[in-house]
């Protein structure tokens, strides 16, 4: 029967690949602060894209324009691994992607 396919629970295949991301998400949200220069989006997305490729988790990184301020065009940059949203959120809700780069192990 055609549709939608309904989402899959939770396994703990799923899980477990979602591991990488959560913890390299946690990383970056705690270390960014308290660094001496002023992590925005693009470095803590390469940063974190990076952190995943090492632990073979594959990664989306996303290139944005935020549509709130359409006179002072400003971009933004996020990253998502195996439906986990890693960096950049909740900010990138507010953009429309212009593109992307996927990467897979």
């Amino acid at each position: 029967m055609g549709g939608m396919r309904q989402p899959e629970p939770a396994s703990e295949h799923s899980i477990a690949r979602q591991a990488p991301a959560h913890d390299v998400s946690w990383a970056i949200e705690r270390v960014a602060p308290a660094l001496p220069l002023k992590m925005v989006c693009l470095p803590r997305a390469l940063a974190a894209w990076q952190m995943l490729r090492r632990r073979g988790a594959p990664a989306r990184l996303h290139f944005g324009i935020v549509r709130t301020n359409p006179i002072q065009k400003q971009a933004h940059a996020w990253l998502d691994s195996c439906g986990v949203e890693v960096c950049g959120y909740p900010e990138a809700f507010d953009c429309v992607e212009i593109g992307y780069f996927a990467g897979s192990v």
